[in-house]
């Protein structure tokens, strides 16, 4: 049949069809093409008749429009985007294979994102929302929500080959997540040893590896919109999509976890030919390498598609010498072996596949896996007891991980524009690693219009899920139900002035913990556009973080109450003059856990959008946030300190009373029963002494031996009476609390000498507060060691003109001051790690830090016709050029502050692509 494409007159409603039977554009068949410059309607004809593709086009739309030329071997979808890209039109698919040309829908501009790149509106974004985003509706519940979207390019263009590195750097991705455990109550005393009060002070966090957070707080972590085990840097990058980060409380849509936001990683699915990286980096100071190679192999024909990305990275171990730090703290005493790796050595096998196929015109079935094979090496040093002139000792430990993700689905499309999903997932670690047990979960949901209004199709969503973790000692089943609706008040069909758009939309979801409860998170949001370009938005939910797996009282392998003398002098750890004569022997408690119940939050957020007409791609954006979470599980201190119990009322006591006897027996029975002792209500009585290799320490406790186990019963204690009582089991007590603000532009334009993306990324922190129990302080701790700075900033822009493609980007911390805590031997530390008591505080400043990251690259298949360099793209990148080093800070367990700063150092890679 011969095509055509019908020019129509301008306004014109009519559809002009351009159709054939025979191949659509998306069955990966390349063509060799020779069509000249021309108007684009002959253009499309042209292409319809080299391919057979069906296209739809409406004659209004593309008359007076005009295409390039295009010669060379390509695919039918490729030609049909050169095509249409002067003339700024795109094109959409429908079941039945046909191409529709259609106008772009308004887009999302990426804030933060190097590149500048955008998310058409009619793509189907899923980050926040159960409700499919269509390019028929107007808005979406995600319009009304802080939603950061980075791209592959950007990804790219920022230098990392680790996704985890990449939005770690992204002003409102600060982290390690906050460590409410780490903290240290201090004693104040008089000139003359008098004891008058105390002070509690959080202490400085361990370093972390693929410790993301969101606004200092852990966010959830979803691939394809789904749970599984894998860290953001176990993910091959070469297959990574797109990322979408959504910095709102959400649990009312994915359940617990979902507290400061939620970070999504889209990988790749729809990919005609293959792909091969190569990539080689290296830390300039200390050598340490980088390689990576991943191929890529894809193929879409017209009912579905296929992928498939395996890719291998290894990274050089950086060392504390390598960065002039060290790893001893003058404080600590022990004769274990003390790491020597800042980043272990690390080794990783990753692949990625998936498959989709319409079984019919209404189903679809896919099928996607992630598996990984991980070695890492760290590098021990012992020195601490080495006899005097011998050499220290060193040995590698060498951990190995195995994981695996598998999920099995269908889709079904229903009467109107009813979609319905079922998915199982199952992830394992076959090393059954506790923090990662075996989980399989199954969810069911569809989504659709309810009905129309005049402002558009109300929609809605219902689902359920089943998740059931599996570790070694236990299971734990979740049942979740959830809802989720979107209204469009006032849109297209009624808007009217100082109201151009009026959309709501509400979430709810109940989760059902075995053993523990339930949990129900509601969650609202409001957009409201006053004049074309300007959105309003806010939204106010409640979320929640359920007991991590090792907390569960079923998972716990962890019980002891031991009985520890403190009637001898005092000893590292301790405070001497803290020990009052009337001090008690002491009963310690531990478990981890006793019916710990979820900790939950208040999420609000107030933001607001703006893309002036007046100035093409211009966006600016504005967003306010506070999380206020309550009940965060903390380990109440150990130390006999005076009046610690009125701080940790219901840890520390200072007699053993019956009620305080009946809390601590079934702790007390699984004590006895793990240590194979005689009686059910046996405590362990144990001596505090001092290992036999530390003299020093060994005459502070004048030769009291280690350990001395005895059976002491718990009723002949408390008919004594003259025991103290600490209880170190995890304490739902603890709140905490922020609130900031992010602020985002980008400016896209494009003129003889090229295109330009500028942007740039704020977030400024007004509070993080925290709180201990009813009975502690609320301390601010922005500004100070190992917290959240009050300012972070990262800008830059990007130029793109024929083969050529560069960037730069400039990261900013702020400066800012901790409290040096100096002991009695005269030695200083960030926040209180030194254990012979406190005498003086200073205040240190730490200056700011400022970062260049550059990014160039050269497409050789665009300067050179050459069929052997087509699809070749060439590309340098170089993190922190000029080299900024971390202040260094005397009296760190690592010589930095490892929350605000990044030892790395200058990177630079070289990195090859092909597309074949």
């Amino acid at each position: 049949m011969k095509t055509m494409v019908k020019s129509l007159p301008a306004g014109a409603a009519m559809m002009a069809l351009v159709l054939a039977p025979g191949a659509a554009l998306a069955n990966g068949a390349k063509y060799n093409f020779d069509i000249p410059a021309q108007g684009l309607s002959q253009s499309l004809l042209d292409l319809s008749d080299r391919t057979g593709a069906p296209i739809v086009a409406d004659g209004a739309l593309v008359e007076g429009e005009q295409a390039p030329a295009i010669r060379g071997r390509m695919t039918p979808a490729e030609a049909l985007k050169i095509l249409l890209a002067p003339s700024g039109l795109t094109y959409e698919r429908d079941r039945a294979t046909i191409y529709r040309v259609v106008e772009p829908q308004p887009v999302i501009e990426i804030p933060g994102g190097a590149s500048g790149a955008q998310i058409k509106k009619d793509e189907i974004i899923v980050t926040g929302t159960n409700i499919r985003t269509a390019s028929h509706i107007r808005g979406a519940p995600t319009d009304s929500a802080p939603l950061f979207t980075y791209g592959s390019d950007d990804l790219d263009r920022s230098g990392y080959a680790s996704a985890d590195d990449f939005i770690q750097v992204q002003p409102s991705t600060f982290g390690p997540p906050s460590q409410i455990s780490g903290f240290s109550v201090i004693p104040q005393f008089n000139d003359s040893g008098g004891f008058i009060g105390q002070r509690i002070v959080f202490n400085e966090t361990s370093f972390q590896q693929n410790s993301l957070a969101i606004h200092g707080f852990s966010p959830l972590q979803l691939t394809n919109s789904r749970r599984d085990i894998f860290a953001l840097d176990e993910l091959p990058v070469t297959a990574i999509d797109r990322f979408e980060v959504l910095a709102d409380g959400a649990s009312a849509i994915y359940g617990d976890t979902a507290v400061s936001g939620v970070v999504n990683t889209i990988m790749r699915s729809e990919f005609d030919g293959a792909e091969t990286t190569v990539r080689y980096g290296k830390i300039t100071d200390s050598g340490a390498e980088e390689y990576l190679a991943a191929q890529t192999l894809g193929k879409v024909w017209g009912s579905g598609n296929a992928l498939v990305t395996y890719e291998f990275l290894h990274r050089g171990d950086i060392t504390f010498p390598d960065r002039g730090f060290s790893p001893f703290s003058d404080s600590l005493i022990s004769d274990a072996p003390t790491t020597l790796s800042i980043f272990p050595e690390d080794e990783q096998h990753r692949i990625y596949g998936t498959l989709s196929q319409s079984v019919t015109d209404r189903a679809e079935v896919f099928l996607e896996g992630l598996a990984s094979i991980r070695k890492s090496t760290t590098e021990l040093i012992n020195t601490a007891f080495a006899p005097p002139g011998s050499q220290a000792s060193f040995q590698e430990n060498v951990s190995r991980e195995k994981k695996y993700s598998i999920t099995l689905g269908g889709r079904y499309q229903f009467g109107g524009d009813w979609l319905g999903e079922v998915k199982v997932t199952r992830s394992a670690a076959p090393n059954r690693l506790q923090s990662f047990p075996d989980s399989t979960q199954w969810v069911a949901k569809a989504d659709g219009t309810i009905m129309e209004l005049p402002g558009g199709a109300a929609r809605l969503a219902l689902g359920g899920e089943l998740r059931k973790s599996t570790s070694a000692t236990v299971d734990r089943n979740i049942y979740s139900g959830f809802g989720e609706a979107f209204v469009p008040i006032i849109g297209a069909g009624n808007r009217m002035t100082g109201i151009e758009r009026l959309e709501i939309s509400a979430a709810g979801r109940f989760d059902h913990y075995e053993n523990s409860g339930g949990v129900t998170s509601p969650r609202a949001s409001i957009l409201w556009s006053p004049v074309k370009g300007l959105n309003l938005r806010g939204s106010y939910g409640r979320s929640f973080y359920a007991p991590i797996f090792n907390d569960s009282p079923l998972a716990s392998n962890f019980a002891e109450a031991r009985i520890f003398q403190t009637d001898i002098r005092c000893g590292p750890g301790f405070l001497c003059p803290a020990l009052a004569p009337q001090t008690a022997p002491t009963i310690v408690v531990g478990s981890s856990n006793i019916d710990l119940p979820a900790a939950r939050s208040t999420n609000w957020t107030f933001g607001a959008d703006f893309t002036p007409a007046a100035i093409k791609g211009l966006t600016v954006s504005a967003s306010y946030y506070d999380i206020d979470i309550s009940g965060r599980p903390f380990t109440p201190p150990f130390g006999f300190i005076p009046n610690l119990a009125e701080l940790f009322p219901n840890s520390h006591s200072r007699m053993l009373t019956p009620e305080i006897a009946e809390r601590i027996t079934p702790i007390v029975e699984r004590s006895a029963a793990q240590r194979d002792m005689p009686f059910s209500d046996c405590v362990e009585y144990r001596f505090l002494g001092a290992p036999q290799n530390d003299l020093a320490a060994q005459s502070l406790f004048a030769g009291a031996p280690l350990i001395d186990n005895r059976c002491i019963r718990l009723s002949d204690a408390l008919a004594t009476g003259n025991f103290a009582v600490i209880d170190q089991s995890l304490q739902p007590a603890a709140r905490e609390r922020t609130r900031g603000l992010d602020l985002s532009a980008s400016y896209n334009f494009e003129t003889a000498h090229g295109v330009f993306d500028l942007f740039a990324a704020a977030n400024y922190v007004f509070t993080f507060e925290r709180r201990l129990t009813e009975q502690t302080p609320t301390i601010d701790v922005v500004d100070s060691f190992g917290d959240p700075l009050d300012l972070r900033v990262r800008g830059g822009g990007g130029w793109r003109k024929g083969a050529f493609n560069a960037s730069a980007i400039i990261n900013y911390a702020d400066d800012y001051s901790y409290e040096a805590f100096v002991d009695t031997t005269g030695v200083s530390f960030p926040n209180s790690i030194g254990g012979t008591g406190v005498v003086d505080v200073q205040l240190v400043p730490v200056k700011s830090m400022t970062t260049l990251d550059l990014f160039l690259a050269f497409d050789a298949g665009v300067a050179f016709d050459n069929r052997w360099l087509k699809g070749t793209t060439f590309s340098f990148s170089a993190i922190n050029l000029t080299d900024e080093r971390p202040q260094e800070i005397p009296g760190a367990a690592l010589g930095f502050d490892d929350f605000n700063a990044d030892p790395t150092g200058r990177f630079a890679a070289f990195q090859v692509t092909k597309r074949w």
